[in-house]
């Protein structure tokens, strides 16, 4: 992850939440092996969270009823994390 994406303008922001929204809906969906890499590849690019995939596959925190995925609570949590500055 680089410092560019997690400094990103808002509207770029913006941007980067949509087409990061996408890949994590196909992905929960059931993307196959190959493109899984692939969008892990890009969402590990888009998201200033490096712990973005946790939250998608080891809780439950952002999955409603009927198993369905609560993505805009999880892009929340996503493009809320800022790193420690030290």
């Amino acid at each position: 992850m680089t410092t560019l994406s997690r400094q990103l303008e808002p509207e770029h922001q913006m941007n980067a939440r949509t087409e990061l929204g996408q890949l994590i809906a196909e992905l929960y969906a059931g993307a196959s092996e190959a493109r899984t890499e692939e969008i892990v590849e890009r969402a590990n690019e888009l998201s200033p969270d490096p712990g973005w995939s946790d939250y998608l596959f080891y809780s439950d925190e952002f999955i409603g009823e009927g198993d369905t995925l609560l993505l805009d609570q999880l892009l929340d949590k996503i493009f809320s994390y800022r790193p420690i500055a030290l």
